[in-house]
């Protein structure tokens, strides 16, 4: 089990990059988590099989515009190690926290 500060500070971390503007939406969009896994689940979760975590982990490896995420291995492997995670295997984890928070967020 991971601890829980490794997840809150990973939801910190994917909040403050999360971004809408300048992308065109035709409404104004909020810059938060929420509003980011409501876009998301709309524009193509709900079409994705499995459970809301996993189908918001597979949403997120297709780099939406407006969350900038750590997509390539070491860049997540520096992300994770530098929140405090200590353990083997960081980039699983990180897709499978990033697919849970957006899960919990919307």
């Amino acid at each position: 089990m991971v601890a829980v500060f490794i997840k809150d500070a990973l939801r910190a971390h994917l909040q403050s990059l999360v971004s809408f503007d300048g992308l065109g939406y035709s409404e104004p969009k909020e810059n938060t988590l929420r509003c980011a896994a409501s876009t998301l689940w709309f524009e193509c979760a709900y079409s994705q099989s499995g459970s809301k975590q996993r189908k918001y982990t597979e949403a997120l490896r297709g780099l939406p515009s407006y969350i900038n995420i750590p997509f390539y291995d070491n860049d997540i492997e520096g992300l994770m190690y530098a929140i405090g995670y200590e353990g083997v295997e960081p980039v699983g984890l990180y897709w499978d926290l990033c697919g849970e928070i957006l899960a919990e967020a919307f």
